[in-house]
């Protein structure tokens, strides 16, 4: 299942994919992930550029670090998912973040993600990865901990428990 895929950083030829997933958040009414992407529907391009530029540090919004984007891209061009890596880790959501689109869940593609993404975070010069998800999203949790993800601290903020894992690169 997974001979196909690879981490792209964006670009543009990956448009009609990733609108797509765009809309499926919007019409399912997840206003979370549809919120965080919605500014692709603006301007794709520039939507593109800014998050290649951010993975430089070029024009970053003020108290951001640098990020680097990637897509899980399969064969056919079609946008999995999502993963950003934090190059410094930030308080509640460590180093590394990612989605996987509404209609490609619950096929393994998270823990793919995740794991390809591994050794850039390495290269990227951080050794211990710090990862975070809802304590009740149990499927990110068994994602982490497949990547050999340790639970090492539990946080509340906004009336939501997060679960902090460390993944030793």
């Amino acid at each position: 299942m997974f001979e196909k895929i690879e981490l792209k950083s964006p670009n543009i030829i990956y448009k009609d994919s990733f609108l797509e997933n765009i809309n499926d958040y919007k019409e399912s009414g997840n206003t979370e992930y549809f919120n965080i992407y919605k500014k692709a529907l603006d301007d794709f391009e520039q939507y593109v550029e800014i998050l290649n530029n951010n993975s430089k540090g070029i024009d970053l919004p003020k108290g951001y670090v640098p990020c680097s984007t990637f897509w899980l891209v399969n064969g056919d061009n079609k946008v999995l998912g999502v993963i950003r890596i934090r190059h410094k880790s930030i308080p509640l959501n460590g180093h590394i973040g990612y989605d996987i689109a509404q209609k490609y869940r619950g096929r393994g593609y998270g823990t793919k993600i995740l794991e390809l993404t591994l050794p850039i975070a390495k290269q990227l010069g951080i050794d211990k990865a710090i990862l975070s998800c809802e304590s009740i999203n149990i499927a990110s949790k068994k994602v982490i901990k497949a990547n050999n993800g340790i639970l090492f601290n539990t946080i509340e903020e906004n009336g939501k428990i997060y679960n902090q894992f460390v993944i030793n690169l």
